[in-house]
């Protein structure tokens, strides 16, 4: 059997990004941070912590935008 990654809750998550709880909770809710429900409590795979930061770092780059060259003249 594969050994895995134990499973954080909330309020590990949030000490490991450096925002409250709360916000944890709130991206969550909204669905950009997947969890698993047990027992009656919320946790997070250390894996989907990284693609979730992988995600808001991508949205976060401003896009590169080349301009059209001005004429000479």
């Amino acid at each position: 059997m594969k050994e895995r990654d134990p499973l954080l809750d909330s309020v590990q998550v949030a000490e490991w990004l450096g925002v409250s709880k709360r916000l944890v909770e709130r991206k969550t809710k909204s669905g950009e941070l997947p969890s698993i429900k047990l027992g009656g409590r919320r946790l997070y795979r250390p894996q989907a912590v990284e693609e979730f930061l992988e995600d808001q770092e991508r949205q976060s780059t401003p896009a590169t935008i080349k301009l059209p060259e001005r004429e000479a003249g």
